[in-house]
């Protein structure tokens, strides 16, 4: 089966690289002669570009950029719950064991929720290049930077 669509693409190929035949070309021709033949040389690449050339259309940098949001985002997702003993382990070093438990326990309480529900978003809407080219919604974009 795959062969047989490699051969028909190929034949496709071809047929589109011959360009289009007009009935006005085979009417030039006297009755009972033979149609004539173009030289390979003289056979010209249509000026079109393809779809794949187009700059409207989605290139593969897009394409990567979209799996790297959704991939990013179903880790948001997974473990945004680790910011609340990053939190308290961070605010901790900083300002002391008392206010890591009680300041880094709010710290992490909301960066939790808040990388969780950026994670929901990020996948949710993967395919849309908003906040800017696919940019991270929260800072840092995981967890473990």
């Amino acid at each position: 089966m795959f062969r047989l669509l490699v051969h028909a693409t190929l034949l496709a190929a071809a047929l589109f690289a011959l360009g289009p035949r007009t009935a006005a070309a085979d009417d030039e021709r006297p009755r009972g002669e033979p149609a004539r033949s173009t030289p390979l040389r003289e056979v010209q690449a249509p000026e079109e570009t393809s779809a794949w050339d187009r700059p409207d259309v989605g290139t593969e940098s897009t394409v990567a950029k979209m799996v790297a949001k959704l991939g990013r985002g179903l880790v948001n997702i997974l473990t945004g719950w680790l910011e609340l003993p990053k939190q308290i382990i961070r605010t901790s070093k900083t300002d002391g064991v008392l206010t890591g438990m009680t300041v880094g326990l709010g710290k992490g309480v909301g960066m939790a929720v808040g990388r969780t529900a950026a994670g929901v978003l990020e996948t949710a809407f993967f395919f849309a290049p908003f906040p800017g080219e696919y940019k991270p919604l929260i800072e840092p974009a995981l967890v473990f930077d």
